[in-house]
């Protein structure tokens, strides 16, 4: 008996709407994992697309489910949340690396986010972990 072959399906047509949404996706991309060390703005991605501000952000949002800058916030919030878990460096190098031009900056936005001070959230973080080790 002969080998068939599979029937070949077609390749989808891409429009200029779905070029343009794989290319937003891969700056998305490069964006979550410059963490919190490159501040990224829209107007710099609109450039490099070669849109209107405007219209990535409201690709970015129907994609996302948030807009660009929230998004921004939180992926540096993230970040700053793994330097404050996961080193000793003082607050000051952490908001540096995260892209605030000042301490201040930083303990005020994550006051907004979590309710206390990044020392404190670092303080908190390592009871819990000692406490989950001496449970071990």
């Amino acid at each position: 008996m002969l080998y068939e072959r599979p029937a070949l399906t077609p390749l989808p047509v891409l429009t200029e709407r779905d070029v343009l949404d794989w290319r937003i996706k891969r700056l998305i991309g490069k964006v979550c994992l410059a963490h919190g060390d490159v501040r990224v703005h829209l107007h710099d991605l609109s450039r490099q697309l070669r849109v209107t501000p405007s219209h990535i952000g409201k690709r970015f949002k129907q994609q996302h489910g948030v807009g660009f800058r929230t998004f921004s916030t939180l992926k540096r919030d993230e970040y700053v949340c793994e330097l404050l878990r996961g080193t000793d460096l003082p607050i000051k190098e952490i908001a540096a690396r995260s892209g605030y031009k000042q301490v201040c900056d930083l303990t005020h936005r994550f006051r907004q986010l979590h309710s206390v001070s990044p020392t404190e959230y670092r303080s908190q973080f390592r009871i819990v972990q000692l406490a989950n080790e001496k449970e071990i």
